[in-house]
This record gives structure tokens, sequence and C-alpha cells, in this order.
């Protein structure tokens, strides 16, 4: 039973075999047995990926791919050690509440966010490895991350920050485009004392453009 199952299944193969040979004009090709992937290749243009050279080639793409990934890790841990320092803020901002000091501490991660992406700029692998792993290992979710970059986006220095604001204002000013109205509620953020309730209120009835102060 077995050896008849054996010879059917030759059979059926060098019939597709033959087959193919004449669908491609290569019957009368000759061909090497002793190399099966390149045999089968030969009459089958669509198995060409399986043969010796296709095979060497999704084998060294594979490599790369691996190759690339350890190096992205090894990236974000020489990243994590940098900013290790900034990270244990993070941790105790949850303990002792400042809010000035987590500005200030937001801005600094935001500063090295932005010059990791930069030093890697192109490798988009990477920037898609960095930002889930900075979550994981700073405790902050991802909308909170990327307001911090969005922060430092519209910051380039510290000392344009006001420290007698909270985040929760800046979370609103960075809402603002426009550099000059970003400005304008700031200002009148620190010198009426506004809440970040208050700031919300004044954006929102378009103080800047009608030019008035109260919230």
């Amino acid at each position: 039973m077995g050896n008849d199952i054996k010879i059917w299944a030759a059979g059926c193969l060098a019939m597709l075999l033959v087959f193919a040979g004449m669908d491609h004009g290569r019957a009368d090709q000759q061909i090497d047995p002793k190399d099966p992937p390149r045999y089968l290749a030969s009459f089958f243009p669509r198995l060409a990926p399986f043969g010796r050279s296709g095979i060497k080639n999704r084998l060294n793409r594979k490599k790369a791919a691996r190759k690339a990934e350890a190096l992205n890790k090894k990236n974000y841990q020489d990243f994590r050690q940098k900013a290790a320092p900034i990270l244990s803020l993070i941790h105790d901002l949850a303990v002792h509440q400042d809010r000035a000091r987590q500005v200030l501490v937001f801005w600094q991660l935001g500063e090295l966010i932005y010059t990791e992406k930069s030093a890697h700029k192109g490798n988009q692998a990477y920037h898609d490895l960095l930002i889930p792993s900075l979550v994981r290992d700073s405790g902050l979710d991802i909308q909170t991350i990327r307001d911090i970059e969005r922060m430092y986006s519209r910051y380039r220095v510290a000392a344009d920050l006001s420290l007698q604001l909270g985040w929760e204002h800046y979370i609103i000013l960075i809402s603002i485009d426009d550099k000059a109205e970003r400005t304008f509620y700031q200002t009148r953020a620190v010198e009426k004392q506004w809440t970040s309730e208050e700031l919300r209120r004044a954006v929102k009835k378009h103080q800047y453009k009608q030019g008035t102060n109260s919230p």
C-alpha cells in the first residue's frame, strides 16, 4: 500500500513537471535534478522564491531584521540609562506633589525624547519601540508622553516656562498653535492667578482676539 502511494505520487509529480515544461517551452531544457530547489524552480517560475537564491535572500532579510531589532533594544537600554535620573524624579512626583518641579521634569524628559529621536532620525522601528518602552518605565500613560513631547516642541527654552503655572495649565497652553496667543494666555494666567479651569474658559471665549483679561 505504501509503495503504491509513492509510485502514484511520483507519477503525478512527473506529469506536473512535463506539463509545466511544455507550458513554458522548457521540456527539452537540460536541468540538473541533483539540485531540487533549482530543478523545481526552473519548471515553476512562481516557485523561484523557494529556490536556493530565494531562500538565501529570505534568510538574509530575517537575519538583518533580527540584527536591527537587537540594535534598537540596545539603543533603548542606552537611552534608559541616560534617562534614569529623570525617570526617578517622575516616580518621586507621585509621592511629593510639586507642580513647578513637575513642569520642569516633564520639560527635561521632552528634551531627552526629542534628542533621542533626532539621533535616530529615519529609524521608525526605533521610534515605535521608544515611546511604548518609555510608557512602561516611566509609569506615565501614552497621552501624557505625547503631551510632554508637544510641550517641548512649544517651549524649546526652559526659561520661557512660567513655574507659577502647573502641568494642567500647560496641557491647555500647548494646544494653542500661535505663539503670540499662547504667550498672551500664559501671561494673563500668571498675572490673574487663574486656575486651569479659568484658563480653559478664557481660551474658549477667545479672549486673545477680544483683548479682555477676565476669565
